[in-house]
């Protein structure tokens, strides 16, 4: 078994992710409302989801105004949604993948939270202090792996017959790590191994064996090597870590009834893949999603996958053939398709047969999610309705944009003058070289001594002389001539923000006390006629936004919105 130890550890990063979803869909309050647009409502559910979608991947902070203009440009949205279906620029048909595929993944999550989130229970003390307890302690584990029950038994049967627990790990693993270890998985914290595996390994002592287990990944026996023990545990550290153990042990609690629900559901569940289709659409995926790409960490921590768009003609062409039979459904491959974007994007990087079996996964728990009626929850349908909206709010500005655009040929050309002078210091700098100066001291002493030369009006080219350090690491006294990009940062926004001749306050660098003083700077631009073009299109933009935002805030005016305040704000409150 090549990787036994990366798997069982697996389960510490998946089971993270699997509590935040639930955790944001077991705090649904269905009936509230955030802010109302005319007919239709933002829930604080749906807000939420979106905002912190923005906070996560982002890459900014969170921030009661942020969190105020987010909602005002989701106001922004619906009115335009909303002037798009009046006006039929937008129709249910143009919104009809996105109701689909809202549908299905919030079924998903209502279904996982009747099932894992509401019958999680709340610790009483006596568990808050276990978790406790072996938060203070590490185990050293070893442990033999197999598939299915009947190979497990057989492995602890040798080992009840006086096998070598380290000669049987030799014979099993296909791992050379864990076959010259005998099985060895190292030092582990409370928490890094599979929660069922955790709960034995614990009450085990040192040097004892246990029974054959399961856990998601399958079957084991461990064997305790050694335990580490803190001693120095006191009362007041179990009071002040206790909302944290309360964390620990339901995250601990939802993971294993997560997959204790998963598998028990699954287990009398089947599918039959057709090929060539499933091999033609892997190929495919495999061409567009290369497993060797160098891929952004933030693409691959994305909880959805891209729309495969365009579709190749390859696919085209068996679109209505069935690529999965169901007992009482025909997956065709375009609907296969369509399904994958409900996959967390990593998947398409990775294993396309476990991409393919947690799709049909996915398939029962969404058909057992219909069967219970959880597609018809208020949850659902406000998910749909406010995703539906965002989708066609961004499709009626877009085509807004594009009614209101005009050739950039037409710009008058004073205009592209006066513009192209206003950001030619900004945004149309080809080269640019400072002459400058840098006095360099090492202290306070030596800032004050240069201080009083200063004052009586002796140049800086005397003082760099007398008193100025030559080197010390990347600052260096004297007199340069560089390009822009070549002078560290701190020093390059000095240089700019003083004039020709001026000599800068004193400015703390690295530890050493420096002054700068510029001389001049010459500077070549980008000619008019090189980013004409370019200058042209940036006006149209700017000028087209500026309609569409006049248009949104007469819009805007004509509407009825209502916004709970106070709740926006206990929101920002719980959160902080």
């Amino acid at each position: 078994m090549n990787n036994a130890k990366t798997t069982i550890l697996l389960m510490t990063i998946s089971g993270l992710f699997l509590i935040f979803t639930l955790n944001s869909c077991a705090k649904k309050s269905e009936s509230i409302v955030l802010a109302s647009i005319n007919q239709d409502i933002i829930s604080a559910d749906d807000f939420s989801d979106d905002y912190f979608q923005t906070i996560l991947y982002g890459n900014t902070f969170d921030s009661a105004q942020k969190r105020e203009q987010h909602l005002n440009h989701l106001i922004d949205l619906y009115i335009l949604a909303q002037k798009g279906f009046q006006t039929g620029s937008v129709t249910e048909l143009d919104v009809e993948a996105v109701i689909r595929r809202i549908r299905r993944r919030k079924t998903k999550e209502q279904l996982l939270n009747e099932e894992v989130e509401l019958k999680t229970p709340q610790p009483d003390e006596s568990d808050l202090k276990k978790i406790y307890l072996c938060n203070t302690q590490k185990v050293h584990v070893k442990h033999l792996f197999a598939k299915t029950k009947t190979e497990i038994d057989s492995l602890y049967l040798f080992l009840k017959q006086g096998r070598d627990f380290e000669s049987i790990a030799f014979e099993i693993f296909e791992d050379s790590t864990l076959k010259k270890s005998g099985g060895d998985l190292g030092w582990s914290s409370f928490g890094d191994l599979d929660p069922f595996l955790e709960d034995t390994i614990y009450q085990m002592k040192a040097g004892s064996i246990s029974h054959p287990m399961e856990s998601r990944f399958g079957w084991h026996i461990l064997k305790l090597e050694n335990k580490a023990f803190n001693p120095l545990t006191t009362q007041y550290e179990y009071e002040r870590s206790r909302e944290k153990l309360v964390r620990q042990f339901i995250k601990r609690e939802q993971d294993k009834r997560y997959y204790t629900f998963i598998n028990n559901f699954m287990s009398d569940k089947s599918a039959i893949i057709h090929n060539p289709e499933w091999g033609i659409v892997m190929q495919e995926i495999r061409k567009r999603f290369p497993a060797d790409k160098q891929v952004s960490p933030m693409l691959l921590q994305l909880p959805y996958s891209p729309e495969i768009a365009p579709v190749p003609q390859t696919l085209e062409e068996i679109s209505d053939n069935p690529i999965i039979s169901f007992p009482d459904h025909e997956m065709t491959v375009s609907e296969f398709l369509d399904r994958i974007t409900d996959q967390p994007a990593r998947m398409l990087y990775g294993s396309l047969k476990t991409l393919t079996e947690q799709l049909i996964r996915d398939y029962f728990l969404i058909d057992e999610g219909i069967r219970r009626g959880l597609d018809k929850s208020i949850t659902v349908k406000n998910a749909v309705a406010f995703q539906k909206n965002l989708y066609a709010g961004k499709k009626h500005s877009t085509m807004l944009i594009e009614r209101f655009e005009i050739d950039p040929n037409s710009i008058d050309s004073n205009i592209v003058t006066t513009t192209y002078d206003s950001l030619k210091n900004i945004s149309f700098v080809l080269r640019q070289i400072f002459d400058y100066s840098l006095l360099v001291v090492k202290d306070s002493a030596g800032m004050n001594l240069c201080d009083a030369h200063l004052d009586k009006n002796r140049s800086l080219e005397k003082l760099i002389k007398k008193y100025g350090i030559l080197k010390s690491g990347t600052l260096e006294s004297g007199r340069f001539n560089k390009k822009r990009e070549e002078i560290p940062g701190i020093i390059r926004q000095t240089l700019l923000g003083i004039q020709n001749g001026n000599i800068s306050k004193w400015l703390k660098i690295n530890n050493r006390y420096v002054r700068i003083q510029r001389h001049s700077v010459t500077t070549e631009y980008f000619s008019l006629d090189d980013v004409s073009y370019d200058l042209r299109k940036s006006i149209v933009k700017n000028q087209t936004l500026s309609i569409l935002y006049d248009s949104l805030a007469v819009w805007r005016k004509n509407a009825d919105i209502n916004i709970d305040k106070s709740l926006l704000t206990s929101l920002f409150n719980m959160l902080n």
